[in-house]
């Protein structure tokens, strides 16, 4: 969908695609309200809902373990490559006494 709007708006202006924006958005919200109310959710949606929930959490957790841990390194210092962050990552992956 989003090629295919990019493709059939892409000929024109920015400044016509800006005043358009508005009304795409009161085309598909009650598009969206009826597809839910009228079709409901199917056999796994709740599952994967959950699922995607769950992974969210566990990165969250996994974030706030790695900032409790390096802690003593602050401040972080990071190169264009990310490469501190990375190190910071394997550090607090493998549980290591020190970054490599």
């Amino acid at each position: 969908v989003t090629a295919s709007m990019k493709m059939l708006f892409g000929i024109f202006p920015p400044w016509f695609r800006y005043f358009l924006q508005p009304f795409f958005i009161c085309y598909y919200t009650p598009l969206m309200i009826m597809k839910y109310f009228l079709l409901g959710s199917t056999k796994t949606s709740k599952k994967e809902a959950l699922a995607s929930h769950e992974k969210i959490v566990e990165g969250w957790k996994d974030a706030i373990r790695a900032a409790e841990q390096a802690q003593e390194y602050w401040p972080l210092h990071v190169t264009g490559r990310l490469n501190n962050f990375l190190q910071l990552a394997r550090y607090v992956d493998d549980g290591q006494e020190g970054l490599k």
